[in-house]
């Protein structure tokens, strides 16, 4: 029941609920619909430039609006709009925000459960994703470690958040 939302949060929802019957099919494994909703996320949604710009972006690319609505956000939005998304597959999400680039800028990401084991994922870095011989989407920040994300410039508190460490990425 959507009566009690704003018109903007409405609009968020009706997206979402787009995205996610667009992408996720009855049967398909937790690792699926991930996926799928990733890859769309990822394939999908610009980033918005205009963060780096002396205005910055408007306050929607930092909210699931953005790259819901609009088709375009920063990582705050991606991560958020991720979150949503993963919370709609009933897929355990939590939302992570630290620092990137040496620790000179703010960076959100997420990580998800998948089989009691919890996995890091970065769709802000994996915007337009590379693809292999065989035409499949590669990305270097999909159910990774959290050493992983370390080892690539994410900074956070450790404590504060479960440690990814699986290193099966999740699959099935």
């Amino acid at each position: 029941d959507s009566s009690g939302l704003s018109m903007e949060d409405k609009q968020v929802l009706k997206a979402a609920k787009e995205v996610f019957d667009r992408c996720v099919t009855p049967g398909m494994s937790d690792y699926d619909k991930e996926l799928a909703l990733y890859a769309w996320l990822t394939g999908n949604v610009a980033y918005d430039q205009t963060h780096y710009e002396k205005q910055g972006a408007p306050r929607s690319s930092y909210e699931p609006y953005g790259p819901l609505v609009k088709g375009k956000g920063v990582c705050l939005g991606f991560a958020t709009a991720f979150q949503l998304l993963m919370d709609m597959a009933d897929i355990e999400c939590i939302t992570i925000t630290g620092a990137a680039f040496m620790n000179r800028e703010n960076h959100a990401w997420n990580m998800v459960r998948l089989s009691g084991e919890w996995y890091c994922v970065d769709p802000t870095w994996d915007l337009n994703p590379g693809i292999n011989q065989d035409g499949e989407f590669v990305y270097g920040y999909f159910n990774v470690t959290s050493d992983i994300m370390a080892d690539t410039d994410h900074q956070w508190d450790y404590d504060a958040v479960p440690e990814a460490t699986a290193e099966d990425c999740g699959r099935p």
